[in-house]
């Protein structure tokens, strides 16, 4: 079956963030609830301009396989294969560039129409630089590494982080 989309319910993601790079190394769970075979297009959305962040990888990691991927002005489509009842995990991984205010899109799962049932995220960020603020609160912070975990996480909002005194 092509063109129905798969549900997409669950998310870990570690974010790192230096003078140079704010990077992005997720897990994004997708789960087949259908009695067929799914082909899907999924469109991973960026805060920034493609043609400045460094795609590492995108990888179906339950069949251990890179996809292919299109990129776009505002992000990327790549194609997954789910068999019925299926759930598969895929890691995307990318940098873009580090400024005052960097972002990371949350608000696209409204598009999904329904919560994530989990959400997780830690923020590791470099030594010579100072958070000024943070669009989500933590629930905890050891050193420069900021933590969240939620349950039935619904965005209305993108993730910002702001530097004081960006270089």
């Amino acid at each position: 079956m092509f063109g129905q989309r798969p549900s997409f319910f669950q998310e870990s993601i570690d974010f790192e963030l230096d003078a140079e790079w704010f990077t992005v190394n997720g897990l994004y769970f997708l789960a087949n609830s259908t009695d067929e075979r799914l082909r899907s297009a999924i469109f991973f959305p960026v805060a920034a301009r493609t043609d400045s962040i460094r795609l590492f990888k995108v990888i179906d990691v339950t069949k251990a396989e890179r996809l292919d991927v299109k990129v776009v002005e505002n992000g990327f489509f790549f194609h997954v294969w789910m068999m019925p009842r299926d759930t598969i995990v895929v890691n995307i991984e990318y940098a873009q560039p580090s400024r005052r205010v960097n972002e990371y899109v949350l608000e696209s799962t409204q598009t999904w129409g329904q919560a994530l049932k989990k959400a997780a995220y830690s923020l590791k960020v470099d030594d010579d630089l100072r958070i000024d603020s943070l669009s989500l609160s933590p629930d905890s912070i050891c050193g420069q590494t900021y933590f969240w975990s939620r349950n039935d996480f619904f965005p209305s909002e993108n993730f910002c982080v702001w530097v004081e005194k960006f270089p």
